[in-house]
């Protein structure tokens, strides 16, 4: 059964700090007027769509400085994934993505035989919540991950069918059904790992992560309460998932490990996964909560060096791939936020060309 829509319905104007993202609604629920009733008995509308996808909306870099520098979106709400628990996906790539269920039932251990190759950054100090904020991050007050270098090589190396599970993290084929949820030990999870999920878009642009770490504020990890997955779309996108775990001796230490999702494959992100994404680059579906207060349970630290300083986190064998984006253009369709500033500003450029 198809989980998510191909059918395309109108566009937002999304407004961000630092500009303006045209997202494409699919689906018929999501695009109402008037509220409806899902099949798994949750409210939505076009109303709800533009609060979930304004809680969603990344616009970083600097357009002025090429499209490239980005990050941004959501460029598509494609539908929610409701109810997640005991349920079985697959994802297939065509023109539009799509997640379809294939039932209910319990995780088939499926065994992982290769270990992941892991990089470990000594001495380190995670300061939490101290930063008030951020234009770069999507949750509220950021902190920073002190570190004792400022150039951090992590290995590169075929993550299919190697164990990413002391990360949190496991690497899915589209096409074999999936669970979403990992559950060692039944109701041992926050109810934000339970969350619906919003599956959306962000495109990454490939000189982003540079942009970040020499112009910016810096690349960043995370952990939170509820669980995200990452896809990529076409066989453009390249970069990186950082996935780290933090051990603790005499000094608190970090073991990193890079994960390069091969096409036809998914990331999910388990909750408590420290991880960070701003490695990545090209054009990637995810499917993450909306919900304001589980976003809230996000702690997203900057890294830098003891001195203040960005730190530079790359591949010994790099596989970033150049491409060029193709931007998001506003055609002449009902755009449904009429009162944003995106769109006065819309309308302004079509009186004035």
């Amino acid at each position: 059964m198809q989980c998510t829509s191909t059918e395309e319905k109108r566009e937002l104007i999304l407004d961000g700090e630092n500009g303006h993202v045209v997202c494409k609604i699919f689906g018929s629920d999501n695009d109402s007027t008037l509220p409806t009733i899902s099949k798994e008995w949750k409210l939505n509308s076009a109303t709800n769509s533009l609060l979930r996808m304004k809680n969603l909306t990344v616009y970083r870099g600097d357009w002025n400085k090429g499209s490239q520098t980005c990050m941004y979106g959501p460029c598509n709400f494609f539908g929610s994934l409701e109810n997640i628990r005991d349920k079985f996906y697959t994802v297939e790539i065509k023109k539009v993505p799509v997640f379809y269920f294939h039932g209910y039932g319990k995780k088939k251990k499926i065994e992982k035989i290769f270990k992941p190759k892991e990089t470990l950054v000594e001495n380190v100090n995670w300061v939490s919540h101290v930063f008030e904020k951020s234009k770069n991050s999507l949750f509220p007050k950021p902190g920073f991950l002190y570190v004792s270098t400022r150039d951090i090589v992590l290995k590169s190396y075929n993550p299919v069918e190697t164990d990413l599970s002391p990360y949190r993290a496991v690497l899915v084929k589209n096409t074999v059904p999936f669970q979403l949820i990992k559950e060692t030990f039944p109701n041992t999870l926050p109810k934000e790992a339970y969350d619906d999920l919003r599956v959306i878009d962000y495109i990454f642009g490939h000189e982003y992560s540079k942009y970040q770490t020499k112009e910016s504020e810096g690349l960043f990890l995370e952990h939170h309460k509820f669980i995200q997955t990452m896809t990529p779309l076409d066989e453009k996108c390249g970069g990186f998932v950082i996935l780290g775990r933090l051990t603790y001796d005499i000094n608190v230490n970090l073991i990193l490990t890079a994960v390069q999702i091969p096409l036809g494959y998914t990331l999910i992100v388990q909750s408590g996964c420290i991880h960070g994404d701003t490695n990545l680059s090209g054009h990637y579906m995810m499917a993450m909560t909306s919900d304001h207060k589980s976003m809230a349970t996000a702690d997203t630290v900057f890294l830098r060096t003891y001195e203040n300083k960005n730190v530079n986190v790359s591949l010994d064998i790099p596989n970033i791939i150049p491409f060029k984006i193709k931007e998001n253009v506003i055609k002449n369709k009902v755009i449904f936020n009429p009162f944003s500033k995106g769109y006065w500003s819309h309308i302004k450029n079509l009186i004035k060309n």
